[in-house]
């Protein structure tokens, strides 16, 4: 680069990159200066920085425009060297960066998606690196012990957050049956009374996963259980007080004993059920999911006998409700990684929609019937194409379970789905709440809901739509979505014959 006389010397890989045929060594500075991106740097101020020396090297990052019309991203590294004869040059290398780029891009958004997923988790997340610095936490771990933002910052050492938080009111080590020493559980007792169980395991990269689950239930009851066995050890020590009422004390105390070795059985079962948990916990998160439903729906069931408080038996259900809709939520976040990922395959094979539509009613059925919702089906007699069997249901049944959930009691369904040329048309339309225009070209983005009281009630993932949008597309199909607020929605997908057999057994890229 010849700052004196604004001349550009271009080697030839760098007319390959850009796509131009070669036409000699030298580069106008106006013609580099238009190749450049606008919002990236400003090749003019440049030179005037170098002409003035306020710059002896160069190292930037810019996109300059392909020969086919696209943008190439680039860096530039260069010494500025002063010639004898008064002129100044800039010499160095440029390297195209473009697969680093997306590279960046696409860890920001897988990073992204995992915060999201442990924000929506209902225990307390922190994440810290080998050096015990933040790497991460939710909204429920910062509210657990009252930590204020300005300490939540990720690269805050450990001894700074925990400085900064509410201090227990009672801590105490819990015997871990895993002796390797990369995990150890803690009960506390926070301020407010309620009491959390904290798993702390071992990263491979050397840093460290927590966990808080809410035990404050399970606390009262071992309490209950506790003040049990003490009014039966002073129901023994007035038996050897009293001789007159020996008799009757000791049918009272076989009666109470036989209480207790239940109750005591009962606790014993429990405690190995969770110790087994802990022992098979790991930093997955579907571990600890299947036993959190497990332990929820024997509490719902009351295989151990009642709770106590109508209460208990509603937070249990309340538990097991929420554990299930985690458990969905990440397996449709696994199901939209697979696919993201390229791992999806897409099998090919005959199938006739009928079947596959009758059975995704007959699912969501129930829930209709509940809701007094007319589900109306107009299908085509010859529903035939070639296609993913098990892609092709989980679309129909995501669709249809979004329109009966986001549709008024009373309100009506209509499907219909017939042969057109070259492929096959679905339509699902609804009476239900809609979706804002705002919102539309959101619809159908991993993650992304509507953004209402009434749709954020009726919760998931953000999901469905997306994987059904990539499941489509997967067959070469499209999918559309039209709305009107307060009048219902409406769902067509278009599968094109000519393109099934291209798809088919094909990765998603």
């Amino acid at each position: 680069f010849d700052v004196t006389n604004r001349r550009l010397f271009w080697s030839g890989s760098m007319y390959e990159m850009l796509g131009f045929p070669p036409v000699g060594n030298v580069v106008s500075f106006t013609d580099a200066a238009r190749m450049m991106h606008p919002t990236d740097g400003n090749l003019y101020a440049l030179a005037r920085a170098i002409s003035r020396g306020n710059a002896k090297q160069v190292d930037q990052v810019f996109r300059m425009r392909h020969a086919a019309g696209h943008y190439v991203w680039m860096r530039a590294r260069a010494q500025v060297v002063r010639m004898a004869n008064g002129r100044t040059h800039v010499i160095g290398i440029a390297m195209d960066v473009t697969e680093q780029h997306r590279l960046a891009e696409r860890y920001a958004e897988a990073d992204q998606r995992l915060a999201d997923a442990i924000e929506c988790t209902s225990e307390a997340f922190v994440l810290w690196d080998k050096n015990d610095r933040l790497v991460m936490c939710n909204t429920h771990f910062q509210q657990a012990h009252g930590l204020p933002d300005s300490v939540l910052v990720p690269g805050t050492e450990r001894s700074t957050v925990l400085g900064a938080s509410a201090r227990p009111v009672i801590e105490r080590r819990v015997a871990d049956p895993d002796r390797s020493g990369l995990s150890r559980t803690t009960e506390v007792q926070l301020a407010d009374e309620r009491w959390l169980q904290i798993n702390e395991r071992r990263t491979r990269d050397g840093g460290t996963v927590s966990v808080g689950t809410d035990i404050t239930l399970l606390k009262r009851h071992q309490e209950r259980l506790r003040d049990s066995e003490r009014r039966l050890m002073a129901t023994i020590g007035d038996l050897s007080a009293s001789q007159k009422k020996l008799e009757r004390q000791k049918e009272e105390l076989s009666t109470a004993n036989a209480n207790y070795q239940a109750e005591k059985e009962r606790a014993e079962a429990a405690n190995k059920a969770k110790s087994e948990f802990l022992a098979n916990m790991s930093h997955e998160l579907r571990t600890p999911l299947n036993a959190i439903l497990g332990f929820s729906e024997i509490l719902v069931n009351g295989m151990f006998g009642p709770l106590g408080s109508a209460k208990y038996s509603e937070y249990s259900r309340d538990i097991h409700d929420s554990g299930k809709h985690l458990l969905n939520v990440i397996n449709d976040i696994l199901d939209m990684s697979k696919i993201e990922a390229g791992h999806m395959l897409i099998q090919s094979e005959p199938v006739n929609l009928t079947p596959l539509i009758e059975e995704s009613l007959r699912l969501t059925a129930v829930v209709a019937q509940e809701k007094q919702i007319a589900i109306r089906q107009c299908l085509s007699p010859s529903l035939d194409m070639i296609g993913d069997r098990r892609a092709l249901k989980q679309v129909m049944l995501n669709l249809l379970s979004n329109a009966v959930k986001f549709t008024d009691e009373g309100g009506r369904i209509e499907l219909r789905a017939k042969p057109i040329s070259g492929g096959i048309v679905l339509t699902i339309a609804d009476t239900g709440i809609g979706i804002p225009k705002a919102s539309l070209s959101k619809i159908g983005q991993p993650f992304e809901q509507v953004q209402s009281q009434y749709a954020k009630s009726k919760g998931g993932s953000g999901l469905g739509l997306a994987i059904s949008r990539s499941l489509i597309t997967l067959h070469g199909g499209t999918m559309r979505i039209r709305s009107v607020m307060g009048k219902g929605t409406v769902v067509s997908i278009h599968i094109p014959q000519s393109d099934m057999v291209q798809f088919a057994a094909k990765k998603v890229a």
